[in-house]
């Protein structure tokens, strides 16, 4: 049985999704960052501020690129793998498998910055990568959404879907209890046994 899950397993998901981003960018940079120029002391500010935007770019295209592959996977699979590994899943409101229209709703908003990453970095734009980031505090406001009862981020609103996992499994014939909250105990005359007689 699956249930809506909430913000802290989700929040495992995405730092998980996070490392990996961090891991490959990492791998990927190491073999093509560019060496400090050799006449870097006799360079200008402005010279070195141009140098710095250029490559500082091609670091913000890898990023954008890997952010978009995660994005991808989500999109195709309704998981990244940081859900895959918590058992979670992208899904309709009520629980069916969410439509590619839901997808790329709740995508745009959750994986955009990454497409101001990937473009600013290609075109050396600086402030395109600004405007990226300011695309994630929305996002990232957005998902403490998911602390309600609906167990929604933003994101998943605009998409009207939700992440479900595996819920708790109860025994047939009982109902769970909550903390603090009587037993449920049927009305009488609804097949519960009746009082016992004096």
């Amino acid at each position: 049985m699956l249930e809506r899950k909430g913000f802290g397993i989700r929040l495992g998901a995405h730092l998980i999704d996070g490392v990996i981003i961090a891991v490959l960018w990492q791998i990927v940079w190491a073999v093509v960052k560019p060496a400090m120029p050799d006449n870097i002391l006799s360079m200008t500010t402005a010279e070195i501020y141009a140098w710095a935007e250029k490559h500082g770019g091609r670091s913000n295209m890898i990023l954008g690129l890997f952010g978009l592959a995660i994005g991808a996977i989500e999109f195709l699979k309704g998981q990244t793998p940081g859900k895959m590994l918590l058992k979670l899943r992208v899904q309709g409101e009520a629980g069916t498998p969410a439509t590619q229209q839901q997808m790329i709703r709740r995508c745009a908003l959750k994986y955009g910055m990454w497409v101001f990453y990937l473009i600013g970095g290609l075109l050396s734009m600086q402030w395109l990568v600004h405007v990226g980031q300011v695309v994630w505090l929305v996002f990232f406001a957005g998902s403490f959404v998911a602390l309600g009862g609906a167990k929604q981020a933003l994101h998943d609103i605009l998409g009207k879907t939700a992440v479900f996992g595996p819920g708790r499994l109860v025994p047939a014939g009982f109902a769970p209890v909550m903390q603090g909250q009587p037993p449920y105990m049927p009305p009488p005359g609804t097949g519960a046994p009746p009082p016992p007689q004096a």
